[in-house]
């Protein structure tokens, strides 16, 4: 039911939260399933004209007890090979797990209650890009709506990128 709910194209193109907020695409498809596993390949994209795509990675879907899900989250090796992979299946085909680098720290947990998906990283997660060393992520996923805030700060605690007032609101096409 997770798989379902989180695989699809998302739009969030009202953000009265932020003024810096920016109109993004989010693309979650589903791949290589005949693993034991869920896999699922997302690329973010702004939707301006240049529809410039900032970000790729793979998720790792498990359950882990009762209405709990760990959603393990991986870069693929060669990043830049794989922009505008949503949209070329054939592409996404000739990656594998053993191409993928996992990103350490920046593992989610899923709680569901309630119709909805709830979780946040927990650890440090590293990620270096655009000044910040560590980010975070809290998402809240719904039949047709998911909530993503992802910020990067500094060692020091200082937030350099990512919404400041609260996540992206998307929309499911």
């Amino acid at each position: 039911m997770l798989t379902e709910t989180m695989c699809g194209t998302y739009t969030a193109t009202e953000q009265s939260i932020d003024e810096d907020a920016l109109e993004v695409t989010l693309m979650l498809t589903r791949i290589w399933k005949d693993e034991e596993d869920v896999w699922i390949y997302a690329e973010q994209k702004s939707s301006d004209a240049e529809k410039v795509t900032y970000r790729r990675e793979i998720y790792q879907l498990v359950m882990n007890g009762k209405n709990k899900f760990i959603q393990t989250v991986f870069d693929p090796e060669k990043e830049e090979a794989w922009i505008g992979a949503a949209d070329k299946p054939k592409l996404v085909k000739s990656l594998s797990p053993s191409n993928l680098i996992l990103r350490d720290g920046c593992t989610i947990g899923f709680v569901y209650s309630n119709g909805t998906y709830a979780g946040s990283t927990q650890d440090r997660c590293a990620f270096d890009w655009k000044g910040a060393t560590l980010a975070t992520s809290e998402i809240t996923l719904s039949e047709g709506m998911m909530v993503s805030w992802n910020r990067g700060w500094t060692d020091q605690g200082q937030q350099i990128w990512g919404p400041t007032q609260g996540g992206y609101v998307f929309i499911k096409e």
